[in-house]
């Protein structure tokens, strides 16, 4: 098997706030909560374990997110 190569300072991981919500004690795959990916804008909301899976699995391509507070119109 090749050996994966990476560019210096590049990197194949995304970091993900997960907010889980709701769990039911007697049923740990069922989750209810929201998945923010850091440095972009949305979040995106999961019902169970599956949906939590994909939204971990792929990443938003959404726009970045900016610290820039919106222009005041005059």
């Amino acid at each position: 098997m090749a050996k994966k190569e990476f560019l210096p300072g590049t990197s194949s991981f995304t970091r993900h706030l997960v907010r889980i919500y709701r769990y039911a004690k007697d049923n740990p795959w069922s989750l209810v909560g929201l998945v923010e990916e850091t440095g972009i804008k949305g979040k995106k909301a999961f019902t169970n374990y599956d949906e939590l899976w994909e939204i971990l699995n792929n990443p938003q391509k959404g726009k970045p997110q900016t610290n820039e507070r919106p222009k005041a119109r005059y």
